[in-house]
């Protein structure tokens, strides 16, 4: 068995990642209070400033991955993602209007959309047999500085202010593009993403089906934890350290559980494990509704990052389990795609709800949204063709090849 070599250059690559994250998610605890706060924002205008992040996403994710795979030069897009944080920070810091917030959280999702890419790069400098492991631990990196900015920006914001969670976020990315000049190109043989041409693509219902719940779950995320969570905690009087107490709640669960999904989880109950987290998403939001005392609020967020673990590793996992080895990038590609959706249109919709029915109603109709897609879930996953192999690496068929 083949051991993890860590050479330098993945520990610099590795530290350029959490930078990346953080420069991204620093402000994200109070942003909505701050979307919500420009000159002439409503509680609706708030929700399509926040949806923007997602709008680029679902629109370039796709784009991106072709153009990579063409030009075969990845290493740009880990420039042009740091530097996108860093001109949506920048950005964020100069307008005070709603439509130039909206333009620079857009600017944000375009460095999110090189996630994917960088992803792939980074598994590039490990051998083909170590990829889950690569894989595995790219994505810990990731939402381990999701957490930990999130904590940090609550406390930046009390202290110094809400700006300065933007300008810490410049800072980060600075950081970030200083030190991407230090990651050498690897010499391990090359992961890529072969596209081959042996059959042609057909789309599935499950795989339409198990995205659809995917983006149910994105819906309800984006339009609760970050979106209109902190705007109803800051209506109760939370400071911006509790703000960011809340975000990081949500994302400790979610490592936790996504981990223990990922490793200790048997096969036999990841259809079970999606069903389940999808419906304690929905009784995470309508906790909200029956008790708005922060403890509780709280606890919604622990519960809701339970959801989070046990539904979404295991639907990305399941939306290219049945697919063909030279497929599956295109059927991930479909699967990014429409979960995209729902990051766009859960902050879109739950702010003409809260426009129209006030701040409350934006989590009753999430948990109705996350009760009612159940039946939908639960025949999509039924209709599942079989598949020989549960367990296989998201997004991509990798291939090595030398240089």
């Amino acid at each position: 068995m083949k051991r993890l070599k860590i050479s330098p250059s993945l520990i610099w690559f590795s530290v350029v990642i959490f930078l990346f994250w953080a420069s991204l998610y620093v402000y994200v605890p109070i942003f909505p209070v701050h979307a919500s706060s420009l000159s002439g924002a409503t509680l609706g205008t708030a929700g399509l400033v926040i949806s923007m992040y997602g709008l680029s996403q679902l629109i370039l994710r796709i784009p991106f991955g072709v153009v990579s795979d063409r030009l075969n030069k990845r290493e740009i897009f880990v420039y042009l993602g740091v530097i996108a944080s860093g001109i949506a920070a920048v950005g964020l810091i100069l307008t005070q209007s709603v439509q130039g917030a909206a333009l620079f959280r857009g600017v944000s999702g375009i460095a999110a959309a090189t996630w994917v890419i960088i992803s792939i790069l980074f598994a590039s400098y490990f051998p083909q047999s170590l990829t889950v492991k690569a894989t595995s631990l790219v994505v810990f990196i990731a939402v381990f500085a999701q957490m930990v900015a999130t904590m940090a920006g609550g406390v930046i914001a009390g202290t110094f202010g809400n700006q300065a969670t933007f300008y810490s976020a410049v800072i980060f990315a600075i950081l970030a593009l200083i030190l991407i000049p230090l990651i050498r190109r690897s010499d391990s043989p090359k992961i890529t993403v072969q596209f081959e041409e042996k059959t042609k693509f057909k789309l599935q219902w499950s795989l339409v089906a198990i995205s659809l719940a995917a983006a149910v779950g994105q819906f309800i995320t984006y339009a609760t934890t970050y979106g209109y969570i902190p705007i109803l905690a800051k209506q109760l009087g939370a400071t911006s350290s509790e703000l960011g107490w809340l975000t990081a709640a949500m994302q400790f669960a979610y490592m936790a559980t996504s981990l223990a999904v990922s490793f200790l989880m048997p096969a036999k109950f990841e259809k079970v494990s999606a069903l389940t987290g999808i419906a304690i998403l929905g009784v995470a939001s309508f906790l909200v509704v029956a008790d708005t005392r922060m403890t509780t609020i709280f606890i919604s967020r622990l519960l809701h990052g339970l959801g989070h673990g046990l539904s979404y590793p295991v639907l990305m996992g399941l939306a290219i389990k049945p697919i063909q080895n030279h497929h599956r990038a295109t059927a991930m590609g479909i699967f990014q795609a429409i979960y995209a959706l729902g990051m766009f249109a859960g902050p879109a919709a739950s702010g003409w709800i809260s426009n129209q029915a006030g701040l409350m109603a934006v989590f009753s109709s999430s948990g109705w949204i996350a009760l009612s897609a159940l039946p939908i879930i639960f025949i999509g996953l039924r209709l599942m063709p079989a598949a020989e192999s549960a367990r296989m690496v998201p997004a991509v068929e990798i291939k090595a090849s030398k240089g």
